[in-house]
């Protein structure tokens, strides 16, 4: 296990390539729920590999290639017949990177910006554009406002 993510498991290798780290990786769950209907479904239909960007280590940045097993949906009134494994707390649908890289970007993002902020996580082993670290601050939910202690009149 890594350890860093509930039920991820190295399942051969760790390709130290000469810019990046890739993990081959899988998850140790042997049933998943249809996103449609939430039935639990064993029924493995095929399979497929998803590449996400991690956190550096040592400088380099990690790639994990995620062994994702597609299910058939038991459930004959379900509209959806096959549906992917989902990563939970890893990554959302369809994302590229994980949620710590994201949060990462994140906060570079809101300490000094687009074209400042690329600069920056590069130089720490997280290449990223300007415009994802904008698009970072655009997609986090907005803090929430404090309740109203005093309203005025000309409020």
């Amino acid at each position: 296990s890594l350890g860093l993510f509930d039920g991820l498991h190295v399942i051969d290798q760790i390709d130290p390539s000469n810019h990046r780290i890739t993990l081959c990786t899988r998850l140790s769950g042997t049933t998943a729920s249809c996103p449609g209907c939430r039935t639990e479904s064993r029924r493995v239909q095929g399979h497929y590999w998803r590449c996400l960007g991690d956190l550096p280590c040592f400088g380099r940045p990690i790639i994990l290639r995620v062994h994702v097993r597609r299910f058939r949906c038991v459930n004959d009134a379900c509209p959806r017949r096959t549906f992917g494994e989902p990563l939970p707390r890893i990554a959302p649908c369809r994302s590229r990177h994980t949620e710590r890289l994201r949060s990462s970007h994140h906060a570079i993002a809101l300490a000094v910006s687009g074209s400042p902020g690329a600069r920056l996580a590069t130089r720490t082993g997280m290449p990223v554009g300007a415009t994802t670290l904008l698009r970072r601050i655009r997609e986090a939910p907005p803090d929430p406002l404090p309740p109203i202690r005093v309203l005025g009149v000309d409020d």
